[in-house]
């Protein structure tokens, strides 16, 4: 088959997520080639009009969809998969409407509220506070649309709601966009991926949960942009990814993968998905975000998961296919 394989960035550029793009467009090109397809990959950029007249000089059978960002950010990232759809091709992932709900933080926090499932308590750049919300504690200072850790580190964790809404201006101010305030759940962090299983449903990986080693006692607890893309920092080194549990955590982990069902369900989520939880200090779970599109290079959280299941990268991106009539798992 003629597969499009559509990504964002540029590899000349030195940021890492576009590095980190680039990356991932190179090992499914080889991927979907070992497959036996004809691949061309093309770099979206800001322009809809180039992209939509690329697809048609090609007439690919389906588009593999790695976009995301358009121009420089991820609020928009929904925008290629609206062209696909436009131009009626299948297509890779979540759909347009999903990828645009998933976008925005809040408003994921808002659905997440509306359907009783658990998520920290929340202050929009506004200054309007979630309901139920309880206003004492720690808080932590966030970008309501970017999804690569863009501006966040340790000084976003404040002790104070007051203190929070003095940095959300100052973040906005720096970085641009809209920015927000959650409560900061004290505890544990959990990745779990989920995968299409070839027919719609959910195939829930095991879970992964980031330990925070040798972290100075003042540090918060938290991925941040330092510990995410520096390999070199202390940050980086610090958080490592832990798949190994004792019977102690069977029913968190079980409580975890129940949740990612109904995440999968009411975000009708399709593909590949990850949802990131934090677990307070008694054993409570908080949803603290879903994403849509994580990364699918192979030494990413999603297919070091993959492998814990006994899954290859082939099959991983088998089961990605739309109307594959490759065996799926």
């Amino acid at each position: 088959m003629k597969v499009a394989l559509v990504y964002s960035g540029d590899a000349e550029k030195a940021s890492p997520d576009n590095q980190d793009t680039w990356v991932q467009m190179q090992e499914i090109t080889n991927h979907l080639r070992n497959l036996g397809h004809q691949v061309l990959p093309i770099n979206f950029t800001a322009s809809l009009g180039k992209l939509e007249n690329d697809l048609k000089e090609f007439t690919p059978d389906w588009v593999f969809n790695l976009v995301e960002t358009v121009g420089g950010s991820d609020e928009m990232l929904y925008l290629a998969a609206s062209v696909f759809r436009f131009l009626n091709l299948p297509y890779t992932g979540c759909s347009d409407v999903t990828l645009a709900m998933l976008s925005s933080k809040l408003c994921q926090k808002k659905w997440l509220q509306l359907a009783n499932l658990p998520t920290p308590s929340w202050v929009n750049w506004d200054g309007q506070v979630s309901k139920g919300a309880v206003v004492d504690g720690r808080w932590i200072v966030k970008s309501d649309s970017e999804h690569a850790s863009v501006g966040l580190g340790s000084e976003n964790v404040v002790s104070s709601l007051e203190e929070a809404r003095v940095l959300l201006q100052e973040k906005q101010r720096e970085w641009g966009g809209r920015w927000f305030v959650e409560q900061y759940i004290q505890g544990r962090e959990f990745n779990l991926s989920i995968l299409d299983n070839g027919s719609g449903q959910p195939l829930v990986l095991p879970a992964a949960e980031i330990r925070f080693e040798n972290f100075p006692a003042d540090k918060p607890h938290i991925v941040d942009f330092e510990a995410k893309w520096n390999a070199e920092s202390a940050a980086y080194q610090g958080t490592v990814r832990n798949f190994q549990f004792g019977q102690e955590d069977h029913e968190l982990l079980q409580k975890l993968a129940d949740l990612c069902c109904v995440c999968w369900e009411v975000f009708s989520l399709k593909g590949a998905a990850r949802v990131d939880f934090r677990v307070d200090e008694d054993g409570n779970p908080w949803i603290l975000e879903i994403n849509a599109n994580p990364c699918l290079s192979e030494d990413a959280g999603f297919m070091a998961a993959s492998r814990q299941a006994g899954l290859t990268p082939i099959e991983v991106i088998t089961n990605l296919l739309p109307r594959s009539k490759e065996k799926r798992v």
